[in-house]
């Protein structure tokens, strides 16, 4: 496997998502905040984490467009998942 720059917002902003549907596409989880090991928890959560949630949401705007991007880009692949809050 070889590594690629990114090089645009689109696809730095593509790969985040991308990450949290790997454990869906995997059939470890039916949702994202199902899977133990995701960093969707931890974004979306108010615990404390090491993970940089303030970056994600600021990127994203927010935790609601957070998840509503996951929520979009999901129901344009015809998938069925469930989303929590």
């Amino acid at each position: 496997m070889t590594r690629k720059e990114i090089t645009d917002t689109g696809h730095f902003t593509w790969l985040i998502y991308y990450i949290h549907k790997n454990p869906i596409k995997a059939g470890l989880c039916l949702a994202p905040g199902e899977y133990r090991y995701s960093s969707y928890n931890a974004i979306i959560s108010q615990r404390r984490t090491s993970v940089a949630k303030s970056d994600v949401l600021e990127w994203f705007g927010d935790k609601l467009e957070f998840i509503d991007y996951h929520m979009k880009s999901w129901e344009e692949e015809g998938s069925d998942v469930r989303f929590g809050f």
